[in-house]
């Protein structure tokens, strides 16, 4: 199935053929992919700042967005999340350095929920996902996403599997749209 994400073609086995780091494209606007009628959606933008490994800032994020999709309510009281709860996220992100050079791009696709857990103010989606780097895609990246008063996304992503390269901080977004708090049940 091919969409627009980002503003970017994308299809399941583009980022295997298309070295997404080094490519141009507009990211400033998102097709959304069909919403089945039974489910809640969150989506926003990214803009953070990224320490390298010694905890310095080096990286800006920047004109970038994300999505997650949750097509049927989650019961919070799961300890087990099936393997096909079809929650998907997707990001697209560019990457500058603080001095201006170093400008390339990051897609992550492919997500796979392990581990699903929620408070009053957090929503937690903890599992395996696509990201693409300088060298190729790297699989079963394990990444959580935060949710945070329907307001604030944040984004780690396994400084091992990605070579420190996002750093040691999360990524962060803003939640422009949400209806991802009226899926849950206790």
């Amino acid at each position: 199935m091919s969409a627009f994400i980002f503003g970017i073609p994308f299809d399941n086995d583009l980022h295997k053929a298309w070295s997404f780091g080094q490519q141009g494209g507009n990211v400033s606007s998102l097709s959304l992919p069909q919403v089945p009628a039974a489910s809640s959606s969150a989506e926003g933008s990214i803009a953070s700042i990224q320490n390298n490994q010694s905890g310095k800032p080096t990286w800006i994020l920047q004109a970038g967005g994300w999505q997650l999709l949750v097509p049927k309510p989650i019961q919070t009281s799961q300890t087990l999340v099936p393997v096909n709860s079809g929650v998907m996220f997707t990001a697209s992100f560019e990457m500058t350095k603080l001095d201006g050079t170093g400008d390339h791009r990051h897609m992550i696709t492919d997500f796979v929920l392990t581990k699903f857990s929620t408070t009053n103010t957090v929503k937690a989606y903890n599992g395996t996902a696509t990201i693409t780097l300088k060298d190729g895609p790297h699989t079963a990246v394990p990444i959580s996403i935060r949710i945070m008063n329907d307001h604030v996304m944040s984004l780690w992503i396994d400084p091992t599997t990605t070579n420190n390269h996002f750093g040691n901080t999360p990524i962060y977004g803003k939640v422009r749209t949400s209806g991802i708090f009226s899926s849950f049940s206790g």
